[in-house]
């Protein structure tokens, strides 16, 4: 995709390893130096690693940190990972990246997956 010359100053990528609450890879306190209130912010968080992704996600819903990411954040991108109760065994990308299947579930569920986006919606996510 074209990204137009005005713009490409002011995009970012965060592609690094992030540790929640590290200085230097931590993307929320990175937002939290960088970001204005009056900038677009949109962030995507798709780590494929479960703690990361819900510590950080966590953080932007409780502000646990002090962080005011969440202020900053207009709008949010999240791939949640749930188990799914079927009828029949499920096995998506199993040969080919197993180690998915089981990092990323960690007994979540649809119900906790929309409790949490009601809860972000509140927070004016």
């Amino acid at each position: 995709a074209h990204v137009p010359a005005d713009v490409k100053p002011r995009l970012h990528f965060h592609n690094v390893a992030v540790v929640p609450g590290d200085p230097e890879t931590d993307l929320l306190l990175h937002i939290a130096r960088v970001a204005r209130p009056e900038d677009f912010v949109a962030l995507k968080i798709d780590i494929d690693n479960f703690k990361v992704e819900h510590a950080l996600v966590r953080e932007l819903r409780t502000n646990a940190r002090g962080t005011n990411v969440s202020m900053l954040v207009d709008e949010f991108f999240f791939e949640y990972h749930f188990k799914v109760r079927t009828e029949r065994p499920v096995r998506p990308y199993r040969s080919i990246m197993p180690f998915w299947r089981v990092q990323s579930t960690r007994g979540n569920s649809v119900d906790d997956a929309l409790a949490l986006m009601r809860e972000l919606r509140q927070a004016g996510i």
